[in-house]
């Protein structure tokens, strides 16, 4: 969970187009009505945990990484909120990134930067100590748990104005730009403490904390009420920002316990279920993985918490319950993800948290069993990674048969297509491919791409994402240059969602053929499709582009690129209508209707650990506006190594 303050920095400096259905009333029921049950915030018992550490080596592994980094925390001074831009860390990123706003923007926005990146650590420092001191019984793990907690409930509010004001040209809304992510990370942080330390925290800082509570609970209703954040106004459902304070809100209803507060209650499960409406049914994070990291363990926490209250509303919901599905077809062989150009990083080595603990908070024996054993054996070592230890030492120690879960998925809500040869060998290989959904909230430019692995080497990648305030962002990573897709010319602006249907003709476990209607990506193409299909014995992928623009292209100008994941330049040969390129062992070649000119240049990438990749331009020799070229990869044998011997 080291990610959630990352993740609140992109959003800020990628606003997207996030409007849901503008008919739909945010204030709406999502299909269910209030809950009657008793409003209580339970804790896991942790030093059962613990104890079973004793017995499962695999518990004992997570609770000792997880101890160990309990110790690091507490070996830190506990965070205080500061009102000074110069008493922020000048190396941090709240003062680098308010540089790039106005004077006046300056200071609110690094000190709402500055409130989300404490309240991430409410969530996130302290919890886990305090978990760590219930299973240790250390007086000054509690002790520190405790400063911390003094220290946050003299945070009002606990997320300060002027989390808008990243762009020089923002202004400050009359009364303030709303609650925010700080919200929602402080509410559930103290709300998940409380629980944890029970009659540990003194009287008179538990009376203080819940009027803290009571305090912000009144701020989330009211700035719906006047619709006052931009995603209130525009009904960004599927935001982030829409559902963390009200999983926020919904904490701290369970933690206070007061039935005066079941509207607030009702009114926060209500628009959570907005959110996962919104997402829709097959479990696809409408936000792309790197967001799901960030939103879906917090969801599923708070899922986790109103079952052991006894409701069920939200985790009966479709969303949640094919979440685990969907994050698991986001992991590629090698741990490499789907979709990086939206994710922030591009590999995961440990426990995918969101797969893990949607199914483990909804109590899913299915997805443990086919798929969490069999796919992801080592859990992470933060307190995700503890419960997921603890499910998984239930589980029977009998082979698992990880055949139940296809090999293949299309998810249309995000339209985006998966496929591997295998679920479990080390050496299998496996493509994603990208179409396009007006429902898209992180859209950019790469609509049509494909992207191929084989074991843990990339083979054809996109750019991947750099930090969101990275110069070249836009130009190398974010745009079509970055992808795999028609090049010449691009829909403007960038963010905006546009509808590539992915056409599947054959899709099984020996490969498959797609048609992706890809004109809408061109502001300027009267056509392009693009045909995919791929074998999974003879280890080839064919791709057939037909594209047609209003207008003529110049010679030598790039109609395709496509980024290899090579950090060494290949071997290009050819001429006239055919090319081929060589590297790793593999083979592509280009058969054209026209005569093209295949060149290579080194380009910058966040997907691989070379940061740096060659990459092939294909151009037309000549002025003109059509082209149709037809390209295959051969991957290398299995039994040829990466240096071709």
């Amino acid at each position: 969970m080291r990610w959630l303050f990352l993740g609140a920095m992109a959003i800020v400096f990628c606003p997207s187009l996030l409007l849901a259905d503008p008919g739909v009333d945010p204030g709406a029921d999502p299909g269910f009505g209030s809950w009657n049950g008793k409003l209580v915030c339970l804790s896991e018992d942790w030093p059962a945990i613990r104890a079973m550490s004793k017995t499962d080596a695999a518990t004992g592994q997570a609770v000792a990484a997880f101890l160990l980094r309990a110790e690091t925390i507490l070996a830190r001074p506990v965070r205080r909120r500061v009102n000074r831009l110069e008493d922020l860390p000048p190396d941090g990123m709240e003062r680098q990134r308010a540089v790039n706003t106005s004077e006046a923007n300056r200071l609110p926005f690094a000190l709402a930067m500055h409130d989300a990146a404490t309240c991430t650590s409410l969530l996130l420092d302290m919890v886990d100590v305090a978990i760590a001191a219930t299973m240790t019984g250390r007086q000054d793990m509690t002790d520190w748990v405790i400063g911390q907690l003094r220290e946050a409930q003299t945070w009002r509010p606990l997320q300060r104005p002027g989390w808008t004001l990243y762009a020089p040209e923002n202004t400050m809304p009359e009364g303030g730009d709303g609650v925010w992510l700080g919200t929602g990370y402080g509410l559930m942080g103290i709300a998940s403490t409380l629980a944890i330390l029970g009659d540990r925290v003194p009287a008179d800082l538990r009376d203080a904390l819940h009027s803290l509570m009571r305090e912000e609970i009144a701020r989330i209703r009211q700035d719906w009420r006047d619709r006052r954040p931009w995603y209130v106004a525009g009904n960004a459902y599927q935001s982030n920002q829409w559902i963390i304070p009200n999983l926020g809100m919904a904490m701290a209803c369970l933690s206070l316990g007061d039935d005066r507060l079941r509207d607030a209650y009702d009114m926060a499960v209500g628009n959570i279920g907005l959110g996962l409406r919104a997402y829709g049914d097959d479990g696809a994070f409408i936000e792309g993985y790197g967001y799901a990291c960030m939103t879906m363990p917090l969801l599923a926490e708070t899922l986790r918490t109103m079952r052991l209250a006894g409701d069920m509303r939200l985790a009966n919901m479709p969303f949640p319950r094919n979440n685990w599905i969907w994050a698991t077809h986001m992991h590629m062989p090698g741990g490499y993800v789907v979709n990086v150009n939206d994710c922030g990083w591009w590999r995961n080595a440990s426990c995918p948290t969101s797969a893990a603990l949607s199914a483990v908070a909804l109590a899913q024996p299915d997805a443990r069993q086919a798929v969490l054993r069999s796919q992801f054996a080592a859990p992470a070592t933060d307190r995700l990674g503890l419960l997921y230890a603890r499910h998984m030492a239930t589980l029977p120690t009998a082979p698992v048969d990880a055949a139940s879960l296809p090999t293949f998925a299309l998810f249309p809500s995000q339209m985006v297509l998966t496929w591997r040869s295998q679920w479990s060998s080390d050496r299998a290989w496996a493509l994603w491919i990208r179409g396009g959904s007006p429902r898209d909230s992180h859209s950019h430019r790469d609509n049509g791409q494909l992207s191929v692995l084989l074991g843990d080497e990339p083979v054809l990648i996109e750019a991947g994402t750099p930090n969101y305030a990275d110069l070249d962002l836009n130009v190398k990573y974010a745009q079509a240059a970055g992808h795999n897709i028609l090049q010449p010319d691009e829909v403007l602006p960038r963010t905006l969602p546009v509808d590539v249907p992915i056409q599947i003709e054959r899709l099984d476990d020996t490969g498959g053929s797609v048609t992706i209607q890809g004109t809408a990506v061109s502001t300027a193409a009267r056509k392009w499709i693009r045909q995919v299909t791929w074998d999974r014995d003879a280890r080839t992928m064919d791709v057939h582009d037909d594209a047609v623009f209003s207008h003529s292209i110049d010679a030598g100008q790039t109609w395709f690129r496509w980024h290899t994941g090579s950090a060494q330049p290949v071997t290009i040969s050819g001429q006239g209508k055919q090319w081929s390129a060589r590297w790793n062992g593999h083979t592509m070649t280009f058969h054209a209707d026209t005569p093209i000119v295949v060149t290579q240049i080194d380009w910058p990438d966040a997907s691989t650990a070379d940061k740096h990749h060659a990459c092939l331009l294909l151009a037309c020799a000549d002025v003109t506006d059509t082209l149709s070229v037809r390209l295959r990869l051969q991957l290398r044998d299995r039994t040829v190594s990466s240096d071709g011997k």
